[in-house]
């Protein structure tokens, strides 16, 4: 059953990809979309003020972003549908045919020739997409603007005779709508009206009342146009108007665990399935309900958006001082500015002063100590904050010392018959208050280091060979006044002596706590042989595809006095052949 649930909902989910914003198309009447800037979508009257989670958007999806996918995007669904096709084949699947897995294959076959703004149209989608995704009660509805709804309709039902799929045709007030059942437990509800796709699923026995909500036979008391929460979060957090949205988590775990009634829409829908609250006693309802309003709410969106850059920012908001405690203890991540990161296969980074951090962490501890958990749930809480300020005594003080790091992988070469790595670029380099002692400190335990002698003038030692480590050819040491640094691979100690020069000449930096970058493209290239992603295997034009489309992403985790923020970035059609 579960299976069959997110293969059809998976089908409409892929209704919406590149669809944030989704209005009218320019020659249906403006009812999805008004382009005075006090107006809100159409259908935010339909959401309720009370959602516990919606992602939506105030302004169509810029079309020349997002024209650009359009022939990658057909191409890899032709070869899903081609893997799939090969797939049943392999396993004699003809028999046992599941109508869902069947509606998906043609669903890809249909997509797979729409190559253009055209080929869009035809099946008829928007060619300025707004989508909404948001919450009656707990469970799920998307809301797609289409082009022609005609059209569309037409698609939709060569789709369902293709996979011999059940289909009830039902009707609320005068707008008629799909019933797909999944098994006993779950419905799925499709509607198509004049401008848009709506669809959503919730448990059988909530279904009816879902349903009237969801194509706007009952009201929400308040709904998402009577209030400005999209408004100012996008103004708040500076986000693009294309797609934005929040997740109330104090909402949601207040109904959860029944610390606080639910609003009316999800009262009603938890008493349709019969939801009871987990047994617990109110100190411990208490307490949890205490960590929740600690960190109340995630908000996201876009901040930048062009066909060769994608930026998204979520920001989990917390309130007591947590996030702006945690923001003291950053320091500069080393090479942070450097191209080093954007043209690297893999890399990591830290830009958090231990020192600090160890202050910190202490004093979380001491706010637990002054006021212990009572809820025997948090007992292990309690024991850690006790432990935690004698633990924090042991640490050494060259580990106490550090003060940000960075480590980058450029290239790996693998052996084309074992995958096992033969050697690989890198540099990897370390702030401290005394890189002499960190260095002493580190010959203790590594033996291929031992007796050698750094100066901190930036300048790059050549290490002895290590005879059980073949692929770490070429490694070097340097060090200045505050930095540790260490590099891997021909040449790359030239790199590492450029990286301590420039850092040095930059100084300070405004960094992030926390950073992970990868290629992707660079890794499909060394991992499509590994998995026979080649030759005539259908999956290796979809990893192709996807080679060209995804350059490199870089997330970066900071705090700020609002939250916890996670910023990601995807370089789009990245130049080949670098």
């Amino acid at each position: 059953m579960i299976r069959r649930l997110l293969l059809l909902s998976s089908v409409f989910c892929l209704l919406a990809v590149g669809s944030f914003g989704c209005a009218s198309s320019p020659d249906k009447k403006d009812k999805a979309l008004t382009a005075a800037e006090d107006r809100v979508p159409a259908y935010f009257e339909e959401i309720p003020a009370t959602t516990p989670y919606v992602f939506t958007s105030l302004e169509p999806f810029p079309m020349e972003v997002l024209e650009p996918y359009m022939k990658t995007y057909a191409e890899m669904y032709d070869s899903l549908s081609q893997q799939m096709k090969q797939q049943q084949q392999q396993y004699n699947y003809q028999p046992q045919r599941d109508p869902g897995e069947e509606f998906m294959l043609a669903l890809f076959e249909e997509l797979s020739k729409a190559r253009s703004i055209e080929g869009y149209k035809q099946l008829g989608l928007s060619t300025r997409p707004q989508a909404a995704i948001y919450g009656i009660g707990w469970f799920p509805v998307m809301r797609v603007s289409l082009g022609n709804a005609k059209a569309f309709e037409g698609m939709l039902s060569r789709l369902e005779t293709k996979a011999g799929l059940e289909v009830q045709m039902r009707q609320v007030a005068k707008q008629t709508y799909r019933q797909y059942d999944i098994e006993d437990e779950i419905k799925i509800a499709l509607a198509i009206t004049d401008s848009e796709l709506i669809v959503g699923f919730a448990p059988t026995q909530a279904f009816d009342e879902f349903v009237a909500y969801m194509l706007g036979q009952k009201k929400p008391a308040r709904s998402l146009a009577d209030v400005n929460v999209i408004q100012d979060i996008q103004a708040k957090y500076s986000l693009l108007p294309y797609a934005v949205g929040y997740a109330d988590i104090v909402g949601i775990a207040g109904a959860a665990t029944g610390a606080a009634p639910a609003d009316e829409i999800t009262a009603s829908m938890l008493q349709a399935i019969d939801y009871k609250a987990p047994q617990m006693t109110e100190v411990c309802r208490g307490e949890y309900m205490s960590i929740f309003e600690k960190m109340p709410r995630v908000v996201m969106g876009y901040t930048e958006l062009s066909p060769e850059l994608m930026e998204v920012t979520a920001v989990l908001e917390t309130e007591g001082g947590f996030a702006k405690d945690l923001a003291q203890t950053a320091a500069p991540m080393p090479a942070y500015s450097s191209d080093l990161v954007d043209k690297s296969f893999f890399a990591v980074g830290l830009g958090v002063d231990v020192q600090k951090m160890i202050g910190f962490l202490n004093n979380q501890a001491a706010r637990i100590n002054q006021d212990p958990f009572q809820c025997p749930d948090f007992a292990q809480w309690n024991q850690a904050a006790q432990q935690a300020t004698m633990y924090s005594q042991l640490v050494p003080p060259f580990v106490s010392s550090l003060r940000g790091a960075m480590a980058v992988v450029t290239d790996v070469q693998l052996d084309q018959q074992s995958f096992q790595p033969q050697s690989f670029d890198a540099v990897a380099l370390v702030e401290s208050g005394d890189p002499m002692t960190l260095l002493s400190q580190m010959q203790m335990y590594i033996p291929h280091i031992q007796g050698l002698s750094l100066k901190p003038n930036g300048v790059p030692s050549a290490l002895k060979a290590v005879p059980d480590a073949p692929w770490l050819q070429s490694p070097h040491m340097a060090m200045d006044k505050d930095t540790l640094a260490a590099s891997a691979g021909v040449g790359m100690q030239d790199e590492m002596a450029v990286l301590l020069e420039g850092k040095n000449a930059a100084g300070a930096e405004d960094t992030p706590l926390m950073l992970i970058a990868y290629d992707y493209g660079k890794f499909m290239d060394k991992l499509a042989p590994m998995y026979g992603m080649g030759g005539a295997n259908p999956m290796g034009g979809m990893f192709s595809s996807m080679q060209k489309m995804f350059g490199t992403f870089v997330g970066e985790v900071d705090a700020t006095d609002d939250g916890i923020v996670l910023r990601y970035r995807l370089n789009m059609f990245p130049p080949q052949g670098n």
